[in-house]
């Protein structure tokens, strides 16, 4: 339990990605992203709800395929 949980308020959602590994160039590279939310876990949650949701809709400037998508084949689609 973390201090904002003590006051009664929602505790941070933090996700921390590393990734160590080549890169295009065929240089050694280490990545490292941080992701932080002071609104809790609920509010990312939706948030990537809201990704899904525009995307299967079309509503990010292009459709989606028809099928069956997990959230992450959504946004890696997006990103490529």
């Amino acid at each position: 339990m973390d201090a904002s949980s003590k006051q009664g308020k929602v505790p941070p959602n933090e996700v921390i990605i590393e990734i160590t590994g080549k890169r295009k160039s065929g240089e050694s590279g280490r990545f490292r992203y941080e992701l932080a939310n002071p609104d809790g876990a609920a509010a990312m949650s939706a948030r990537g709800a809201a990704v899904a949701i525009e995307t299967l809709l079309g509503l990010v400037g292009r459709s989606s395929k028809t099928g069956l998508f997990l959230p992450e084949m959504l946004i890696s689609a997006i990103t490529s």
